[in-house]
C-alpha cells in the first residue's frame, strides 16, 4: 500500500464521506419510539430551571474582562429604560429586585462582616418525604428530599454577602405572598407543576423548588426553620 500523503485537500475531499457514514451509523442504532421515564423528564425539567439561576454577572465574565466592561455599558443603559427595581430592607442586609426579561435578580448589600454561615434545620417535612443527600459549598448549603414516587423537594440556604447575586425564573404561572414570621414569603408555580419559593430569614435567603407540593406545606416548612 502506497503512502497517504493526508494534506487540507484530502481531508476536505474524504472527512465529508466519512462524516456521512458515522451519522447513517449512529442512525441505524437510534430507537426512534424510545421514551423518557417520567422520573428522568422531571429531573431534565428540574436542571433546565436550575441553569436559570445561575447568576447574570457569572455568565457574562466568560466572554472575558474587555468584552463584560463593554457589555455593562450597554447593559447599564437598557436598564434604565427597560428595568423596573424594587428595594426593601430587613433585619441584617438590604436587597434590590431587579426585573429583567424572563428573571429576577436579587443584589444584596450588607455591612455585616464574618457572620459565618450557620447552618439551618427544617423540623417539617411533608408525609413521606425523606433525606436523601446533602451539598455544602462555602456559603451555600443544599438539601434534597424525595418521596417513593421520585417527587423531590430541594431547599437552598444562601448567606448573604455584599453585592452577592441570586437569580430566579420569572416565566411562571402564578404568583402568590404570604407573610412566615412577619416576613414576606413569596411562592411562584408554573405551568408545568414545578413550585418554587423565595424566603429571606436573619442572615440568609432559602429558595425552595419542587416537583409538587402545597402552599400549606411550603409555609409549613418555612414556619419550622430552626
Amino acid at each position: 500500500m502506497g503512502q497517504i500523503d493526508v494534506t487540507d485537500a484530502w481531508l476536505y475531499k474524504y472527512m465529508s464521506i466519512v462524516d456521512e457514514a458515522i451519522i447513517n451509523e449512529i442512525e441505524k442504532n437510534v430507537d426512534y419510539d424510545y421514551a423518557f421515564s417520567d422520573e428522568f423528564n422531571r429531573k431534565m425539567e428540574r436542571t433546565i430551571r436550575k441553569e436559570k439561576f445561575i447568576p447574570f454577572w457569572n455568565s457574562v465574565s466568560k466572554f472575558g474582562k474587555s468584552v463584560a466592561i463593554f457589555a455593562l455599558v450597554i447593559v447599564t443603559s437598557l436598564f434604565a429604560v427597560t428595568m423596573s427595581v424594587e428595594a426593601y430592607r430587613i433585619q441584617f442586609f438590604e436587597t434590590v429586585k431587579t426585573i429583567w426579561e424572563d428573571s429576577f435578580f436579587y443584589t444584596y448589600f450588607t455591612e455585616e462582616k464574618d457572620i459565618g454561615f450557620q447552618k439551618r434545620e427544617f423540623e417539617y417535612l411533608p408525609d413521606g418525604y425523606y433525606l436523601i443527600e446533602e451539598i455544602s459549598d462555602g456559603n451555600i448549603n443544599t438539601t434534597i428530599y424525595s418521596n417513593e414516587s421520585g417527587e423531590q423537594i430541594i431547599i437552598d440556604q444562601h448567606l448573604v454577602s455584599d453585592n452577592r447575586q441570586i437569580t430566579m425564573d420569572l416565566e411562571y404561572s402564578e404568583e402568590k405572598e404570604v407573610e412566615v414570621k412577619g416576613l414576606p414569603l413569596l411562592i411562584y408555580r408554573y405551568e408545568d407543576g414545578f413550585v418554587s419559593a423565595y424566603y429571606e430569614y436573619q442572615e440568609s435567603v432559602f429558595i425552595l423548588s419542587a416537583d409538587k407540593i402545597s402552599d400549606d406545606e411550603i409555609i409549613k416548612i418555612i414556619e419550622e426553620i430552626n
